[in-house]
């Protein structure tokens, strides 16, 4: 395949191969009719975008919250400009529900579980150990042999590995309490509708806790009486 080689697909559209402007890489790319589409592969693309929007951000401060567009992410999510709870180091950090994602960044975070002797992932799931003998070591991941404890303790009390669009979800909301009775084996879909339930419940559960506050701080109030003046009106 030589650089510049045209052909058309199934799809009746043209490619041409093409070599990226800033790396070399070659892969074919849409033919318009004022040349090929686009002149940088995907990963320099990104890389250029990212550049130019840091330059433009000037070393954004500390808590700063900006949509992926705007270094090269998905446009759709948000990111925030966070310092690692640890070293300090400043990076990009995905911003949910209000916070950082993670409040360390990946190598203090692998450091800090190697101490502890318990690690973790970036949403506090336990890991444990899974040996390669094991019928449960395809749940594992692939670079620590390591698997969500949660998972792991649905999957023995069920006789077989679980699936990958099986989820377990934490009765009480206590990722640390993975007790058999605290689990519940349900999809993804499924899970979703739990944890929106959950949340309306937990709000309306908070709502009525200061109503209630509300409510005692009003019957301690001395009560007022208001002098009723109708008559003097009537009379003048």
């Amino acid at each position: 395949m030589k650089v510049g080689d045209i052909r058309r697909f199934e799809n009746y559209k043209k490619f041409i191969w093409g070599a990226c402007v800033d790396c070399g890489k070659e892969r074919w790319v849409e033919l318009l009719r004022g040349g090929q589409k686009n002149a940088r592969c995907r990963g320099c693309a990104r890389k250029r975008v990212r550049d130019r929007m840091t330059a433009q951000l000037e070393l954004p401060s500390v808590g700063a919250v900006v949509t992926g567009n705007l270094i090269g992410r998905r446009a759709r999510d948000k990111f925030v400009w966070h310092a690692c709870e640890e070293c300090g180091r400043e990076r990009w950090v995905k911003f949910v529900k209000g916070q950082a994602r993670s409040k360390m960044c990946v190598l203090c975070s692998q450091s800090v579980a190697r101490k502890n002797g318990n690690p973790e992932t970036w949403n506090h799931y336990k890991l444990v150990y899974v040996s390669p003998y094991s019928p449960y070591r395809v749940m594992a991941e692939a670079h620590s042999a390591r698997v969500r404890e949660h998972r792991l303790v649905m999957a023995q009390s069920i006789g077989r590995p679980l699936e990958s669009w099986e989820i377990v979800h934490h009765i009480n909301g206590d990722k640390d309490d993975n007790r058999l009775d605290n689990l519940q084996l349900t999809t993804a879909t499924r899970h979703k509708q739990i944890t929106i339930l959950e949340d309306r419940v937990r709000r309306l559960e908070e709502r009525v806790a200061s109503l209630e506050e509300e409510n005692e701080a009003l019957q301690e109030q001395p009560p007022v009486f208001i002098r009723d003046t109708s008559h003097l009106a009537r009379k003048s």
